[in-house]
């Protein structure tokens, strides 16, 4: 089976590599949140009555995290001497959770199969700092959400401030992170994949095209492990491309289980694939932007070197400027590709789409106009403000405030996502991406699983 069209109820293996990442709360880092909220599309939920696990893909890797609270990790790992819990790092666990055991989440990895025969020999720091890296848990989110949310004097900014703490509250307090979305740093070639599949497309068939990419580019690999019965909900099937297994409720505590995963290919295999094999895999148009894009990425080696090991100070119009090269890649994919494969300074990109565009200028509106109707309240003080955010002229501004947000779909010009780029930016700083991610993670709808805090 195609890891994404598992049945999964749940199985789980013994750890081959486990480490202990880290101690987080609700707040900080939540994977039922990060895993929903359109961003990554080779994960998938397994069913635990025991705070959250996940089963994914990344490049040559099957790994499972896990997530749960911090009283039931430490008694598992007093019965199973290999497991290591560290101390609670204090940039994962916010103000308000750290005085609450309850409210603390450990977080740990399992290296489960590899298709790299180098990670036979890899050490648990190096696949922790993997994942560190991936997760981004070096980047404090309190400090953000205190530095997005602190007013500045400047009643405008302040507006908008207070719109993104409004529009994604889920409790009283207001002062803390509304729920732990990370914005992941993901493989390049994984991103460029995930959003040409992503064009006029929904979360959940995302997915599947990725899947299928994996399955299409790259050799099966049978994983043969135990599996926890205490983890099956009456009888399982994982649907392995002819290879399946069942269980049921037992005292035994472990069964085993064999599935089929595929890595994640290369981008010289993947330009083996014809495009009339991806149109027959249901890429549909998609299908020539992946045949031409694999195809380049695959024989220009100094092209692809620039795209897929840039560094994180690689200048952003040279970044951009080479994804948009690509078959299939406007402005928009390309932003997308751009903030979730590279860290540095594309942390402060912000892709904008049509729906983006009038959350902005719903935004603009009432930070304009907390007080009274849309367009009608205001100074030309405000006016004069948003032009030099935006790095426009003041009619640019006004046009702006008399769109209605039941109108016309906005037309995202370069010009107006430059704008509303230039707008984030001096609202929300370096970290303007990571706030754009939770203004676009409300809606979806997936992300209203979450571990739940004790306050």
């Amino acid at each position: 089976m195609v890891l994404p069209a598992l049945l999964i109820s749940c199985w789980m293996p013994a750890p081959a590599l486990t480490c202990h990442l880290a101690d987080t709360c609700a707040h900080m880092c939540d994977i039922d949140v990060i895993f929903t909220s359109g961003q990554a599309f080779t994960w998938r939920r397994l069913e635990s009555s025991a705070g959250s696990s996940w089963v994914g893909v990344l490049g040559s890797r099957l790994i499972l995290l896990k997530q749960e609270q911090r009283s039931t990790a430490t008694r598992r790992a007093t019965a199973r001497t290999k497991a290591t819990l560290g101390v609670v790092p204090g940039h994962l666990v916010c103000d308000g959770c750290a005085s609450s055991k309850d409210a603390v989440f450990t977080l740990t990895a399992t290296l489960l199969d590899s298709s790299d025969d180098s990670d036979i020999a890899l050490s648990t720091s190096r696949f922790r700092d993997f994942l560190t890296q991936y997760l981004r848990l070096d980047t404090n989110l309190q400090v953000l959400w205190q530095e997005w949310t602190s007013p500045t004097g400047h009643a405008v900014v302040d507006g908008m401030r207070t719109y993104l703490r409004d529009v994604t509250a889920m409790g009283d307090r207001r002062d803390l992170p509304p729920f732990g979305l990370r914005l992941l740093r993901q493989d390049p070639l994984t991103m460029i994949v995930s959003f040409i599949c992503s064009q006029n497309n929904h979360q959940s068939r995302i997915a599947a095209m990725v899947m299928k990419v994996c399955s299409l580019g790259s050799g099966a690999r049978v994983y043969d492990g135990p599996l926890a019965s205490s983890m099956l909900t009456g009888k399982i099937t994982l649907d392995v491309d002819g290879v399946g297994v069942g269980g049921k409720r037992s005292r035994d505590p472990q069964v085993r289980a064999t599935f089929v995963w595929y890595p994640f290919p290369t981008a010289v295999n993947l330009s083996k694939i014809s495009e009339e094999r991806w149109r027959a895999a249901g890429f549909g148009y998609r299908a020539k932007y992946m045949a031409a894009s694999s195809l380049r990425l695959a024989r220009d080696d100094a092209f692809a070197r620039h795209l897929l090991h840039s560094p994180a100070d690689v200048p952003l119009g040279s970044l951009r400027e080479a994804l948009t090269s690509l078959s299939g890649v406007g402005r928009k994919v390309a932003d997308c590709i751009a903030l979730m494969a590279y860290g540095g300074v594309a942390s402060s990109i912000v892709p904008i789409d049509t729906h983006m565009a009038q959350v902005t200028v719903d935004m603009i509106r009432r930070a304009h106009a907390p007080k009274g109707p849309p367009a009608k309240a205001g100074s030309a003080a405000s006016h004069r403000l948003l032009a030099e955010l935006m790095d426009v002229e003041v009619p640019v501004v006004r046009c702006l405030l008399e769109v209605k947000k039941r109108d016309t779909k906005l037309a995202v010009t370069p010009r107006l996502h430059d704008c509303f780029q230039r707008l984030y930016v001096s609202v929300f700083g370096n970290y303007a991406g990571w706030a754009h991610c939770f203004l676009f993670s409300r809606r979806v709808s997936h992300s209203a699983v979450r571990l739940t805090a004790a306050h």
